[in-house]
């Protein structure tokens, strides 16, 4: 659970701390028997380990302007965060922009057009 908060904290991402332990407790497959072998709950499984880093992405990216993106977009531009915490760089990226990143740029491109138009204009 330690570990988990300060993989998150490392990577200064938009996420509580006191959501971690929930998000982590979450991703837990269900643990049939605690008292076997007590460790357990304090393990995460590769496949754990997935569902958690999904849920801290959607954390992340809850109540800003990338809220609505696809959750594929989200984990792409997160995942070189998730791996450089580990010392790796990711295989593959799709490299695609958020439709929200799309937008803005657009605009930056329009109001510059106005301002060259407009300097022609005046010269």
């Amino acid at each position: 659970m330690e570990e988990t908060q300060r993989y998150v904290r490392n990577m200064n991402l938009n996420v509580s701390e006191m959501i971690v332990g929930p998000i982590y407790a979450e991703s837990l497959c269900l643990i049939i028997d605690t008292i076997r072998d007590q460790t357990r709950p304090n393990q995460m499984k590769f496949v754990e380990f997935l569902v958690f880093i999904c849920r801290i992405a959607k954390e992340h990216y809850d109540n800003s302007p990338y809220e609505k993106e696809s959750h594929y977009l989200k984990m792409d531009h997160l995942m070189p965060l998730f791996l450089k915490e580990c010392s790796l760089e990711p295989n593959f990226l799709f490299g695609e922009k958020f439709e929200h990143d799309k937008m803005l740029e657009k605009k930056r491109k329009r109001r510059n057009k106005r301002k060259i138009l407009k300097a022609k204009r005046v010269a």
